[in-house]
């Protein structure tokens, strides 16, 4: 083999080094919605604490959805909830609740006509979403049906 042929494989070798060291992340991986929420502990545990860490937590059937284009969360989706037990916030009977738009940016994805348990709270207070309630994936929301142990454990503590 001649001696530039080695040269070549060296430079090859350090080029495919190079770029497995240095190369971005998989764009897929830049737009993924990370949670980290742990499950490992008692489920009274985890109910209880993710009362205490919500501002909302309500069961609600959704009545309406709508897509929401630039908002201060981006594009995002508000629903529209019939209230049907609260367990912490103002007691109203209807509730607006938003979410991202799903695709990687941490958004619950509801679906109409179908009952919730959802554990929200309110956007930072000093921004224009100060006063929205906002929920996602990464909590406990879940469909009700899913979520009867989670009920049982908030009227337990009542």
């Amino acid at each position: 083999m001649p001696w530039w042929s080695s040269l070549l494989l060296f430079v090859t070798a350090l080029s495919a080094l190079e770029a497995n060291t240095t190369a971005a992340p998989p764009a897929d991986a830049l737009n993924r919605c990370t949670c980290v929420t742990p499950r490992d502990a008692p489920l009274d545990v985890q109910v209880r604490g993710a009362l205490q860490g919500s501002d909302v937590v309500f069961a609600g059937r959704v009545v309406s959805g709508r897509v929401l284009e630039g908002t201060p969360l981006g594009i995002s989706r508000e629903y529209l909830f019939q209230v049907t037990e609260q367990w912490k916030g103002d007691p109203p009977t209807v509730l607006r609740v938003r979410t991202g738009a799903g695709g990687g940016d941490c958004g619950y994805p509801f679906e109409l006509d179908r009952p919730y348990l959802v554990y929200a709270n309110r956007g930072s207070p000093d921004t224009p979403y100060a006063e929205m309630l906002i929920t996602d994936i990464c909590r406990r929301t879940a469909p009700l049906p899913g979520a009867r142990a989670d009920v049982a454990v908030l009227r337990e503590l009542e």
